[in-house]
């Protein structure tokens, strides 16, 4: 499966490995119900289509979950070195228009106001699903909406 398809189309093998990272497995059904789970955090956040969301950290999983997590709400995702100085973080996130940040907890000290992924599931109910009209639809490669 290619990237971006988790947000287009049912996964067609959920129990198959979709992350693997220090050995610990994320299947795709759990990738998704994470997804899930964050997108509806991040629309409990007021953000809205078109909004700017900086993410800030190494590559992980949490990074895999949080750019689906953007796409299905179709924010503009704005990645951010993690090596920067605060000031040059202020700049970016300035700069930017980014109405929220999310930051690997290891770089949440020199940013201001960032949330960590941790942070943002706070805001999402157990079981969450993104509220209806909240969601991008699902488009196929041939346009046509899907489920």
């Amino acid at each position: 499966m290619r990237a971006g398809e988790i947000t287009v189309r049912p996964v067609p093998h959920p129990d198959a490995p979709a992350v693997i990272e220090d050995g610990a497995v994320t299947t795709w059904a759990a990738l998704e119900a994470k997804v899930d789970q964050l997108a509806a955090g991040l629309a409990a956040l007021g953000l809205e289509p078109g909004d700017r969301a900086v993410w800030c950290g190494p590559n992980s999983t949490d990074v895999v979950v949080l750019m689906h997590a953007y796409r299905r709400l179709a924010l503009v995702s704005v990645p951010m070195p993690y090596r920067l100085t605060a000031g040059e973080a202020e700049h970016v996130l300035a700069d930017s228009g980014a109405s929220v940040a999310v930051v690997d907890a290891a770089y949440a000290g020199p940013i201001p106001g960032a949330l960590t992924v941790d942070d943002v599931l706070a805001f999402s109910p157990v079981d969450a699903v993104v509220p209806e009209g909240r969601i991008v639809p699902r488009w196929s490669w041939d346009g046509r909406q899907r489920g």
